[in-house]
């Protein structure tokens, strides 16, 4: 597991290393976080810009990130959703969801490979 880019420990920790647990909760993770990422990033990237809408989405995908760890996205999304409070820094949004998006990119084949590896394992 490379820790540089995900973090399962807690995961583990909150499962007691139980392998169905951990199918279940990275099988979800996988399932609504690439199509709200999708959605967050039209959101940011419109010209018309709803900053409501960016500040529930940003903060209801925290709770995702808080036991299934990718490299500092809980602090993207606190930053974006800190922004979208204030109403303004859309470079600066922008900038963080890249961020949030390129390692996200670099965690997904992390992440299918625990979900195979805990699916063999629950049998």
């Amino acid at each position: 597991m490379e820790t540089s880019v995900v973090d399962l420990e807690s995961l583990y920790q909150l499962s007691g290393r139980d392998p169905k647990y951990i199918f279940e909760v990275i099988s979800l993770f996988l399932e609504h976080v690439p199509k709200q990422l999708l959605k967050l990033e039209q959101l940011i990237m419109d010209s018309t810009t709803d900053w409501a809408a960016i500040r529930k989405l940003s903060h209801s995908m925290k709770s995702s990130v808080i036991f299934v760890k990718v490299s500092d996205m809980y602090d993207h999304l606190m930053k974006i959703e800190s922004y979208a409070k204030e109403g303004k820094h859309i470079e600066e949004m922008r900038e963080h969801l890249q961020l949030i998006l390129t390692v996200f990119r670099e965690a997904m084949p992390i992440l299918i490979e625990e979900q195979a590896r805990c699916k063999l394992l629950k049998k």
